[in-house]
């Protein structure tokens, strides 16, 4: 049996263990689900939100602008986390 896959009676798991930054993963996994979000907002703001809608105006800036917050995020935590020891467990 290997050390990547460790089986118990009557079920299973394996285990994954690697080396990595979490949170740099995490936040780069958001600024992706984000980026629709961000494009969606600055199409509208392309296309003339009218006076009217004032609000709906700066609702579209924040929704832009939280884009590159969480690159910077990623970029910052990308070069000061340290690297560490991940193990992930999958149950089969």
């Amino acid at each position: 049996m290997s050390s990547k896959s460790q089986i118990v009676a009557g079920g299973g798991y394996s285990v994954h263990k690697f080396t990595g930054r979490p949170r740099f993963r995490l936040l780069c996994f958001i600024a992706l689900l984000w980026l629709p979000v961000t494009l969606l907002a600055s199409l509208a703001l392309r296309a003339g939100i009218g006076e009217e809608f004032v609000k709906l105006r700066w609702l579209c800036w924040l929704l832009v602008a939280a884009e590159p917050v969480l690159i910077a995020l990623a970029l910052f935590f990308r070069f000061t986390e340290q690297p560490r020891r991940v193990v992930e467990h999958h149950v089969h």
